[in-house]
């Protein structure tokens, strides 16, 4: 994270420049305080020190390890809840323990809003791990940019429409991005009917508009990483979708809430 520090801002510009190559001034344009934490690295997948994961790993967050598996002859997904070793044992015990029990409610509840989210198999409090549906399809960040914009706008549609059912049901996902959620067996002529939300591990329970605007605002800027050029009309589409008898309550409330912060768009 480079913040203010100018000599951390000048090398991210020479790593861009090296996979990119140079562009003529004509092809550049200016993005006003584009946040460092939204670019793109394309250099990360060539670099020696890239991370590697074990190959029985399908994928490792921050705080778990996400296993391919099988449950009772079903394709699953486990969720284990690893140890941090900076932590007290008893009090990390308890930590890993309260989110894994946190996260199944939340699942469970999610699917009670309508909205497709995993099937819950097994919970193991004593492993911290959570064994869970797994759902076949792209991941939305994948395919927003490749779909034609009638499709993207129907995409935009079913995003609004589910996020606003778990909201309704005073649920806030905590981290929504582009990579939690999927388009099931890449099925584009349903779109509304086949797009799932998953890793609720950051999700809480509140009625306030402003955690519901924070969840949104988080969305906004994961697409914008993706890509910058159709992500306001995206997320626009999304907050028609989410509220269209008072959208600009929402829309205003995201506002403030990016206005508070140094960086803004």
């Amino acid at each position: 994270y480079s913040g203010d520090n100018g000599v951390m801002i000048a090398w991210l510009g020479q790593l861009m420049y090296k996979a990119y190559g140079p562009l003529r001034i004509e092809d550049t344009s200016i993005i006003q305080r584009f946040r460092t934490d939204e670019v793109d690295a394309p250099w990360v997948d060539n670099t020696k020190y890239k991370l590697n994961l074990p190959e029985e790993l399908r994928a490792k967050g921050a705080e778990s390890d996400i296993y391919e598996a099988t449950w009772l002859g079903r394709e699953a997904i486990v969720k284990n809840r690893v140890s941090k070793s900076y932590r007290i044992e008893e009090i990390d015990n308890k930590i890993r323990k309260l989110r894994t029990k946190s996260e199944a409610k939340i699942l469970s509840d999610v699917k009670k809003t309508g909205v497709r989210a995993p099937v819950l198999y097994d919970v193991d409090f004593e492993e911290k791990s959570i064994v869970m549906e797994k759902i076949n399809g792209s991941l939305v960040k994948d395919i927003m940019h490749d779909i034609g914009e009638d499709k993207r706008r129907e995409l935009a549609i079913a995003i609004g429409e589910n996020i606003k059912a778990f909201h309704d049901g005073d649920i806030i996902h905590g981290d929504l991005t582009g990579s939690n959620m999927i388009l099931i067996d890449d099925d584009l002529d349903n779109i509304g009917d086949n797009l799932a939300i998953f890793d609720f591990g950051l999700g809480k329970y509140s009625d306030l508009l402003e955690d519901k605007a924070a969840d949104l605002l988080v969305l906004k800027k994961s697409f914008q990483s993706i890509d910058y050029d159709i992500a306001i009309q995206t997320f626009d589409w999304i907050l028609e979708a989410y509220d269209s008898n008072n959208q600009s309550k929402m829309a205003n409330k995201i506002a403030e809430i990016e206005g508070r912060g140094r960086y803004t768009h």
